[in-house]
């Protein structure tokens, strides 16, 4: 039996994918952990929750000062 062991890239192999064109900057794709990972589309809900928790982090915090 043969054990197929998946790839895992370098930062500098993931580069060169897009310097060659077989990725392109607006592929949705991402490395993570040696992992080529597409990227899921942020929905309606999910855009809304973040915008609320910004905004309810925003009048928690305001503009204090950094100590």
């Amino acid at each position: 039996m043969t054990v197929v062991k998946p790839k895992r890239f370098t930062i500098e192999e993931y580069h060169r994918l897009i310097s060659l064109g077989f990725l392109t900057e607006g592929d949705k794709i991402e490395l993570i952990r040696g992992e080529l990972i597409q990227k899921t589309a942020k929905r309606t809900l999910h855009t809304f929750c973040t915008t609320r928790l910004c905004r309810q982090l925003n009048r928690l915090l305001g503009d204090k000062p950094e100590a």
